[in-house]
């Protein structure tokens, strides 16, 4: 790891929207050059990832937290509550669904810290677990989530058709 750097870890805000779709871009041409066919981003995707997070700062089953250094934003992470199967036991759970970390700034602890503060707000929540999915072929993704205590749960596949 490199050296960690003085990180505020807070709940993001309207102004915080275009650094946090531009991250989202830059995981999302990350996630293509490791499959191209399954993450094509649409043409209007930052825009439209900006407006869904446009609406999850209006939303209480929701959170975006940032990471921020002298007002810059290093990283992000996105998540969601949700329960449980309407034919399984009543789970209150927290999904994430997405984390960017700047390249320059990968490896310095602002993904951990962003893990840790998403969890502990699930947690506030009474969400008793914590899902997420990673992509198969981001093997420094799986080793992130499992050095956290992540664990295999499901295998997720897909196949093209078109």
């Amino acid at each position: 790891m490199r050296q960690p750097v003085a990180v505020t870890i807070r709940e993001g805000k309207h102004s915080d929207l275009q650094q946090v779709s531009s991250l989202w871009l830059e995981m999302i041409n990350l996630y293509q050059s490791l499959n191209d066919q399954a993450w094509e981003p649409a043409p209007d995707g930052p825009e439209k990832y900006r407006e869904w997070m446009e609406e999850t700062l209006a939303q209480e089953e929701r959170v975006l937290l940032v990471a921020e250094v002298e007002g810059e934003v290093l990283g992000f992470i996105h998540g969601r509550l949700g329960s449980s199967f309407p034919t399984m036991a009543p789970r209150r759970k927290g999904f994430i669904t997405d984390l960017a970390v700047a390249a320059a700034h990968r490896r310095r602890g602002i993904g951990r810290r962003l893990a840790e503060a998403v969890s502990q707000w699930f947690a506030q929540q009474d969400a008793v677990e914590v899902r997420l999915s990673a992509a198969t072929s981001n093997e420094a993704a799986i080793a992130f989530w499992q050095a956290l205590g992540f664990e295999p749960l499901t295998y997720g596949m897909w196949r093209q058709l078109k």
